[in-house]
């Protein structure tokens, strides 16, 4: 259940930055330092578990699919590792 409530929250949060911001990699910067704090949180909660990857995984796809940058995509990513 938390997985979901993540996938929705993270979602939501890339829709709310893209409206918000005016550049793309400074969104995706957010998004990504967001993403590796919700990536630290769930590993700490369930260190064996491999859900929270599956989750991360999940919406950096549908994150791909709506804005087809791979750029965006790699930032995230990269930020996320900091997060």
């Amino acid at each position: 259940m938390d997985s979901l409530l993540a996938i929705g929250l993270g979602l939501g949060l890339r829709s709310l930055i893209d409206s918000v911001t005016q550049h793309p990699l400074r969104a995706a910067a957010f998004v990504g330092l967001w993403e590796g704090v919700v990536l630290n949180h769930f590993l700490a909660k369930h260190p064996g578990s491999y859900d929270p990857y599956i989750g991360l995984g999940f919406r950096l796809f549908v994150d791909f699919l709506f804005t087809e940058s791979i750029m965006r995509m790699t930032v995230t990513v990269l930020w996320a590792g900091l997060g």
